[in-house]
Order: structure tokens, then C-alpha cells, then sequence
């Protein structure tokens, strides 16, 4: 898990820029301000077909990972959850439901 995390945060990072470019590009063609260098950095064919690609996988990685790492983590706090309640009626029989 801790190896899974650290390549989620690194490939974030690595990618933020790019995702930021693809903001801010697409912010200015939605605005009509369609000058031809928006529309060239935002389809990437000014820079490079690969980097697009390269965004892509980054992008489609970080959902994956991210995914995988909220359903681990509501799996350990849902465990957590039950030894609590499991230590709570084993040290007070009281609450328990089922005495007479």
C-alpha cells in the first residue's frame, strides 16, 4: 500500500503541470478566445502527440490508484469500526442486548 500510494503521489505531481496546461487552454477556447496557439497547446500538436498520450495514462493511472486506495482505506476504518463496538460490548456486558 505504501509503495501504491507513493506512485500515486508521484505521478500527480508529475502530471499536475500538464493537466494545468490543458485548464487553462481549454478555460480560453471556451471564452472564444480562439487564437490559433490555444487551440495548438490544448490539442497538444503544437508540443507533441506523446504527451497527450503520456497525460492520458497518467490521468487514467491516478483515478485507478486513487480508487484502489479509497476502498482500502474504508476497508481498514470499516475493521477499526467493528473491534471498537466488539471491545465495547466485551468490556461492558450491560449494554449488550442479548442479557437477561
Amino acid at each position: 500500500m505504501i509503495l501504491l500510494r507513493k506512485l500515486h503521489r508521484y505521478t500527480g505531481i508529475t502530471i499536475a503541470p500538464l493537466v494545468l496546461v490543458q485548464v487553462v487552454t481549454g478555460f480560453l477556447l471556451q471564452m472564444d478566445s480562439l487564437n490559433r496557439n490555444a487551440r495548438l497547446l490544448h490539442n497538444w500538436s503544437q508540443v507533441s502527440k506523446f504527451v497527450a498520450f503520456a497525460l492520458a495514462i497518467g490521468l487514467a493511472f491516478m483515478v485507478v490508484t486513487g480508487s484502489i486506495i479509497f476502498i482500502q482505506m474504508w476497508l481498514q476504518r470499516r475493521k477499526r469500526a467493528a473491534r471498537k463496538r466488539r471491545a465495547v460490548m466485551t468490556s461492558n456486558p450491560s449494554s449488550r442486548e442479548d442479557t437477561e
